[in-house]
């Protein structure tokens, strides 16, 4: 499951809890409001049935007491609005936060891919650059500028021995038959006719017919 599916399901019920307590909020202030409503009313009427007996105040006990109650009630109903919107600022902050963690995620994932998938496309060039490499025939050339190679290759390096149709020794671009019992090995590309490096393996018109008559027996 990717980040932004995991976020999505973690907040597919935010929508529905955000209203929730929005509308407990407005209903605890309006009950607060009518707490306050009453209040007003209940302390016109305490102070209108004050009365005084030899100077002292006689104060109405009742509507005393309900005043008290009243207060208390809009009180408790003032400080469950605040936490109802304190929970619900908490709850946005931390998908907000939760957010930002999974999209710093999501991007770090994604370099990480795009790493490894450069890694595995160099790789994979260097692997088709081999293939070809070895699927091309070698020439003179190729044997000069990469002494690796001549490990194990038989490299015409003595001045005075011939090769190719042409009976001389070697010089310039040269191209190695590929037949395994081939007598001349090498051949200059002017020689056999070629420009350009051929791709697949080689052979000289002896050793190609040599391998012709070789299928047909």
């Amino acid at each position: 499951m990717s980040y932004l599916d995991e976020f999505v399901n973690s907040v597919g019920y935010l929508p529905g809890e955000v209203s929730r307590s929005l509308e407990l909020i407005k209903l605890l202030d309006d009950e607060a409001k009518l707490s306050t409503d009453d209040l007003s009313i209940l302390s016109t009427k305490y102070f209108s049935t004050l009365e005084k007996d030899q100077g002292k105040v006689i104060e109405n006990t009742e509507i005393l007491q309900n005043i008290r109650a009243k207060q208390q009630k809009a009180l408790n109903f003032s400080d469950e609005k605040i936490a109802v919107a304190k929970q619900l600022l908490d709850m946005i902050d931390y998908h907000t936060n939760k957010l930002k963690q999974d999209i710093d995620a999501y991007k770090k994932e994604v370099a990480n891919e795009n790493d490894n998938a450069e890694e595995k496309n160099k790789k994979k060039q260097k692997i088709e650059k081999n293939s070809l490499e070895m699927d091309m025939p070698m020439t003179m050339s190729m044997y000069i500028e990469n002494p690796e190679m001549q490990d194990g290759f038989d490299i015409p390096n003595d001045e005075n021995k011939t090769y190719c149709y042409c009976g001389k020794v070697s010089y310039g671009e040269m191209i190695e038959c590929e037949g395994s019992t081939c007598k001349r090995e090498w051949f200059h590309m002017e020689c056999v006719g070629l420009t350009t490096q051929p791709g697949g393996s080689w052979y000289c018109d002896d050793c190609l017919e040599t391998k012709k008559r070789a299928s047909k027996s």
